[in-house]
């Protein structure tokens, strides 16, 4: 059964808002930002989700935000490019402030990964059995809480791994 996802954020022209400036499909840099336009309200609502076990959930979930992280690091990317390119000032504020917007999308797609980890592990690890004891072989249920907690583990570390993107994003607005 494939999912379907809700697309959140409207395609086509960006326009987004910051400050007093604005960037603009056209403007310096805008196709920098294009990778991350599906990310711009956060991540997509899976609405199928209510029907998913925990572990499909946290799988579903940290596709989606491995997919943020794929368009934040092509954003940054890009930005990082075109501004090592220029040596004009008001193209690099303007390529800058690019950056920091799509610095802020993918915050908020890593906060909400982030919470969305934390809720579905809970809900993961608060539904497995506790261990029964040392004479207690190991079972089928035994391994899919192994199998739950190397997920739960395998997700933190796309979180861990998503940090380093927002540090090179931080590292443009020195520049």
């Amino acid at each position: 059964m494939k999912t379907q996802f809700v697309r959140v954020a409207a395609l086509g022209a960006a326009f987004v808002v910051f400050g007093n400036q604005s960037v603009f499909a056209g403007d310096e840099g805008a196709e920098c930002l294009q990778p991350l336009m599906n990310f711009t309200n956060g991540l997509p609502v899976n609405e199928g989700a209510s029907a998913l076990s925990n572990n499909q959930k946290i799988e579903e979930t940290t596709t989606i935000f491995k997919a943020a992280m794929k368009g934040a690091t092509e954003a940054q990317e890009c930005y990082a490019g075109k501004i090592a390119a220029t040596s004009d000032a008001a193209k690099i504020e303007k390529l800058q402030a690019g950056a920091e917007e799509a610095s802020r999308i993918f915050r908020l797609a890593q906060a909400q990964f982030e919470k969305t980890l934390d809720d579905i592990s809970s809900s993961a690890l608060s539904d497995m059995a506790p261990a029964a004891g040392p004479e207690t072989a190991m079972g089928s249920d035994d391994t899919m809480m192994v199998d739950s907690m190397e997920q739960v583990f395998d997700s933190y570390m796309v979180l861990e791994r998503s940090q380093q993107i927002s540090a090179q994003f931080a590292s443009l607005k020195a520049k």
